[in-house]
């Protein structure tokens, strides 16, 4: 297997880093692992395939993989929480994965739902738990599988997470990283201050070699993911 170098990143609408942020550090990668695009603005991925799909409620958000290497095997997979989110409006949920295979390796972008009480129902971290074993039980049919996804929780915060990655055969790669940063509303650090750590996680099965992992944090005036690249082989 030749070596790749990847771009993951829950974008946010691209409303705190913006399309000139991601295009800087995207210009070498291989392959691009994104989740809250927005639908209408998918067209500034430079790249020759776009693998996408959209959530369809609220103003329209898209889990991605880009790349200019030719995909196939495609997929597009919606999660237990979806048709609950149908009701809602809310652009900020997930409840959508999708997969494609690239040179033998299964790319999968997912984004699960996120706890929130909501006029008609509440999703709870039992709602996340369910479309992440989804996720496990209806993608994953090669040898090799990559996962980029956001599991809303920090790793290492959540033992049934951790388990699923386990009991599926997944090694977790980016549990270091900083991958989200969040303004302090209380404690002893202040108001002002922020907290950095590791929401996203990159998930690999089979003989994957990951490394050269870095993000790219910005100052920012509210909480937001951070784009991050790593390589492998």
């Amino acid at each position: 297997m030749r070596e790749l170098k990847i771009t993951q990143w829950n974008a946010d609408h691209m409303e705190l880093y913006g399309w000139d942020h991601f295009k800087r550090h995207t210009k070498d990668s291989d392959i691009c692992i994104l989740q809250r695009v927005m639908t209408d603005e998918i067209w500034n991925l430079d790249f020759e395939f776009v693998h996408s799909a959209g959530q369809s409620y609220g103003d329209d958000v898209s889990v991605v993989i880009a790349t200019n290497i030719p995909y196939e095997n495609e997929k597009d997979i919606d999660l237990p929480s979806r048709e609950l989110l149908k009701k809602t409006n809310d652009k900020h949920q997930g409840g959508k994965a999708i997969s494609c295979v690239i040179e033998g390796i299964e790319f999968i972008s997912a984004l699960p739902c996120h706890e929130e009480k909501y006029d008609e129902f509440t999703l709870t971290r039992q709602d996340i738990w369910k479309d992440i074993k989804y996720i496990f039980d209806n993608f994953i049919h090669t040898e090799k599988c990559l996962m980029g996804a956001d599991f809303h929780q920090e790793a290492y915060n959540d033992p049934t997470h951790e388990s699923l990655i386990k009991t599926n055969g997944f090694t977790s790669h980016a549990n270091d990283l900083i991958t989200f940063t969040k303004k302090q509303e209380w404690g002893n650090r202040g108001p002002n201050s922020t907290r950095a750590f590791n929401l996203d996680r990159v998930l690999t099965k089979g003989d994957i070699r990951v490394f050269n992992l870095e993000s790219f944090p910005q100052k920012v005036k509210r909480n937001g993911h951070i784009l991050f690249n790593y390589n492998i082989d």
